[in-house]
């Protein structure tokens, strides 16, 4: 099936990570669908009411977690706590939508958003050091999970099934954020 073919729902797709990705795949020739915080629309939606459509296609789920499920900050409980349940319904589904549908998940770290946000079109630039702590020596963007998540519902990576893919310059393996 060619990429102009595809389809790509996008929840969250508003705004910062998930309006990257709408636009990453549409600019690819996805067709691209996306709701955000709208609840009543979203009680329709996720994944649930997805599989047989999924199954169908043979199509791919990726979820959106968080760096937050890896390490944490004071008082961030219920916020490692969901970002972890995420990573864990990751894998389950992964095996229980297997073979038919692939599910994976990204843990994005710090991601530059604040020009996706809406509001204001000035953003103040980060500074060296918030460049600089990062081992990659950048702060990540939207496009780049975008990216990731292109890579994850390709047909290249067809035997990539049930992970967490860490997306974040590297955070994770130095175990600490300078102020």
């Amino acid at each position: 099936m060619e990429s102009t073919q595809r389809v790509a729902l996008v929840t969250g797709g508003a705004k910062g990570i998930g309006r990257g990705i709408v636009l990453h795949l549409a600019a690819a020739g996805w067709k691209v669908v996306f709701c955000d915080t709208d609840q009543a629309a979203g009680e329709q939606l996720v994944t649930k009411h997805a599989v047989p459509h999924l199954r169908h296609t043979r199509g791919a789920i990726v979820n959106m977690a968080s760096t937050r499920a890896l390490q944490s900050e004071p008082d961030t409980e219920a916020y490692a706590a969901t970002k972890g349940g995420i990573v864990a319904l990751t894998h389950a589904l992964a095996v229980s939508l297997g073979p038919n549908i692939r599910v994976n998940c990204i843990s994005p770290g710090w991601i530059d958003t604040r020009a996706w946000q809406g509001g204001s079109d000035e953003v103040e630039a980060l500074s060296q050091a918030d460049h600089h702590q990062h081992p990659a020596g950048r702060v990540g963007t939207p496009e780049d999970i975008a990216a990731l998540v292109a890579y994850l519902i390709s047909p290249q990576a067809s035997f990539i099934t049930g992970q967490n893919v860490v997306a974040d310059g590297g955070m994770v393996r130095k175990m600490i954020y300078e102020e």
